[in-house]
């Protein structure tokens, strides 16, 4: 064998990958099944029950019994016996092809409701000081980037929730031990310095903004969360400029009749950078849409307590869901198909006054209607994402109401309050 060909089948050997590759690979194969993603219990174990089934180890099948093994391949081979001898001292042991590890799915969640004022920003908020809190106060210790898309967020708001998490936390270790404000403050301010707030006025500069995205993060002239991880990318809303992007295509067609539109949506090619940018940096997707279609009954309303809370409506326990129609947007949005979990929030109803109560009595009664309200309970519920959206609403049944074991929880409540938030 000339040295030529000799070195070809070495080449041959080598395998070749980046290093990011090769870091991720080796990421996935000391912890191939990554769990507490997002640091709050209720989320995380809905994610886990999409990414790792809880699926029954069958034994590997064995060959038949009267099935003779099969006889090696014969390959004429022209070599001399000293080439034979100089490949196995090069060669002694050749790289076996690497099986390409798989990996888990970053995690994707898509937070719904059909009207507003239903704990959507809070809650985003609340998965942002989780994130950027120390790992010892319950936080994971990474980066946020957050795309206020709606306007609406208030980072006195957040530090608030912040606030608030960090007291449940060392009051729930430490009962007894007193905590300086100042201390609590200082933590405040270092954590809420690793959320990044980007804030488009249209669709073109939310794409513009995931585009550079990545040498943003990177560029430690810029910010001080280099050493952190991006832990979670939020967009509150992602459906805030549909409208805007409806009117450009329209005076795009007037201006120019006769011509249809060409290339990917703006929805599309926004979700292609996000994915982009999860394959690069392994972090969670959040984000806010508005949807159109009624979904199920709340989980925890039953016949008799919905009964209680409004003596004018009954409500029975099973629940109902339309069927979709031809038109509704949810279940066509390109984000529905994105989200690997859908969830829909709305707040749980306080009972009204009845029409026959007179003014004095509605006084009256006026402290134990508001006591309801102050408590703020807020339903989430599971909805069909991605391919199962298409094929209409999924049941699952939970030991409690729908909140049954890790693998069929799906829903769960929390509250929102002036202090901040907390789930049940």
């Amino acid at each position: 064998m000339s040295a030529e060909l000799y070195g070809a089948r070495l080449l041959e050997e080598v395998q070749e990958e980046s290093l990011e590759q090769f870091l991720a690979e080796l990421r996935c194969t000391i912890d191939p099944r990554p769990g507490s993603v997002l640091g709050v219990p209720p989320l995380d174990n809905l994610l886990e029950s999409l990414h790792y089934p809880a699926v029954q180890d069958t034994p590997p099948r064995r060959g038949w019994p009267s099935s003779p093994p099969a006889a090696p391949a014969v390959f004429e081979d022209n070599r001399s016996d000293g080439e034979d001898q100089d490949d196995a001292e090069i060669s002694p042991r050749r790289l076996e092809q690497r099986a390409p590890t798989e990996k888990a799915k970053p995690a994707t969640i898509e937070l719904t409701s059909l009207r507003s004022a239903s704990g959507k920003t809070s809650l985003l908020c609340y998965l942002c000081a989780v994130a950027v809190l120390p790992r010892d106060l319950g936080g994971k210790a990474s980066t946020v980037v957050y795309i206020d898309a709606d306007g609406r967020f208030s980072a006195a708001r957040l530090a608030q929730i912040t606030n608030h998490y960090i007291q449940n936390h060392r009051s729930g270790k430490h009962p007894s031990a007193a905590f300086p404000d100042s201390d609590i403050e200082q933590t405040i301010r270092s954590s809420l310095d690793h959320i990044h707030v980007f804030r488009p006025q249209s669709s073109a500069q939310l794409i513009s903004i995931l585009s550079s995205l990545h040498t943003y993060l990177l560029d430690g002239s810029r910010h001080h969360s280099m050493h952190r991880p991006l832990g979670v990318i939020v967009i509150d809303s992602a459906t805030a400029f549909y409208w805007q992007d409806r009117s450009d295509l329209a005076t795009a067609k007037l201006e120019a009749p006769g011509t249809t539109a060409g290339g990917p949506s703006r929805a599309t090619e926004t979700i292609e950078k996000l994915k982009a940018l999860q394959e690069r940096f392994e972090c969670a997707v959040v984000f806010s849409t508005t949807t159109t279609t009624a979904p199920s009954s709340l989980p925890f309303a039953s016949s008799s307590t919905m009964r209680t809370l409004n003596e004018t409506t009954t409500i029975t326990s099973a629940p109902t869901t339309p069927a979709p129609s031809g038109g509704d947007a949810r279940f066509v949005s390109p984000w529905t198909s994105y989200a690997a979990l859908s969830l829909s929030l709305a707040r749980l109803p306080v009972a009204q006054f009845p029409a026959q109560m007179g003014v004095e009595e509605c006084l009256r009664d006026r402290e134990k209607r508001l006591e309801p309200v102050r408590r703020g309970r807020f339903a989430a519920t599971r909805l069909p994402s991605g391919a199962a959206a298409h094929r209409g609403p999924e049941r699952e049944e939970g030991g409690d109401g729908g909140r049954g074991g890790k693998g069929g929880r799906s829903a769960f409540g929390f509250r929102i309050t002036i202090e901040g938030v907390e789930f049940e």
